[in-house]
């Protein structure tokens, strides 16, 4: 059973994990994102979905989501704040994505220390990779 999470809970957790991945989620055309792509890649809100979710995408987002009106969050899927989330992925490039989360959280009025700490995560894991021996030929 899912529980619902606070719209803090989920900034925190799309923009994090959505960030860290740092690429868009496509179709197989390459053309329309996805919740989740054959690659395992996911969107804003598909990083919302638990592991191994297959595409009963609507029963998730109704329980994340209960205050949408039935038949709209069935429908839709998602509320305004998912929209917004989802909007980042699909119309802003990744390099954009950190401005776009700030907006996002100023404009509900939530806490965006989540996207300092994934650009600070980032940077480390990019450090790391530099710093690993490069083994002499």
């Amino acid at each position: 059973m899912t529980t619902t999470m606070t719209h803090q809970q989920i900034l925190d957790q799309s923009a994090y994990r959505t960030l860290l991945q740092g690429q868009k989620a496509y179709d197989n055309s390459n053309e329309n994102c996805v919740f989740i792509d054959v690659t395992g890649k996911r969107c804003a809100l598909g990083h919302l979905l638990p592991e191994g979710s297959t595409g009963d995408v609507a029963k998730v987002f109704y329980e994340i989501f209960p205050s949408l009106p039935n038949r709209l969050r069935d429908f839709l899927g998602v509320t305004d704040f998912g929209a917004d989330l989802r909007n980042v992925h699909n119309n802003f490039e990744p390099c954009d994505w950190p401005e776009q989360f700030r907006e996002v959280a100023r404009n509900w009025h939530l806490d965006d220390s989540i996207i300092s700490k994934a650009l600070h995560d980032i940077a480390e894991r990019s450090m790391q990779e530099v710093e690993e021996p490069v083994m002499a030929l």
